[in-house]
């Protein structure tokens, strides 16, 4: 039996994840609130976000889901996506990860600007690769004063 055999539910509303392709990929979409899981071994997560269909009618949820991974069932742990401020959900045990609805469009590399138009985000992908390799890995930047 492979891992896609199994139904997945969504960590935030319940409703059962749809696999999705984006590339040589899988995915999953909640149909109900709009999230995006993606298994640590998928590929890039910003790539597979961007890549990720729309939800017409996407809503809030109406019932809690069980903060837990669709996969091992750990409750999963809110982070920061690397230095933005779109909060993502991740397990620790198989390093999958839940992107809500409406991180979505930061994590992809879009900053919504005052009217409304998304704009690729600017910065160092080296310096913000660095940053998320150090929270994982527990080490915190010496102070050199």
């Amino acid at each position: 039996m492979s891992y896609r055999d199994t139904a997945l539910a969504c960590p935030v509303c319940s409703d059962a994840l749809d696999p999705c392709e984006v590339g040589e990929a899988v995915i999953d979409v909640c149909p109900g609130c709009g999230g995006i899981w993606v298994d640590w071994f998928d590929g890039e997560l910003v790539a597979l976000v961007r890549g990720a269909p729309g939800v017409p009618g996407a809503r809030a949820p109406e019932r809690a889901g069980s903060s837990e991974c669709p996969r091992c069932r750990r409750p999963l742990d809110g982070e920061l996506y690397l230095d933005s401020r779109a909060e993502i959900l991740r397990c620790a045990d198989c390093a999958g990860a839940f992107v809500p609805r409406a991180s979505a469009r930061v994590v992809a590399g879009y900053d919504a600007d005052a009217d409304g138009e998304g704009r690729p985000a600017t910065g160092d992908a080296l310096r913000r690769l660095g940053a998320v390799l150090k929270r994982w890995l527990g080490w915190e930047e010496s102070d050199p004063g």
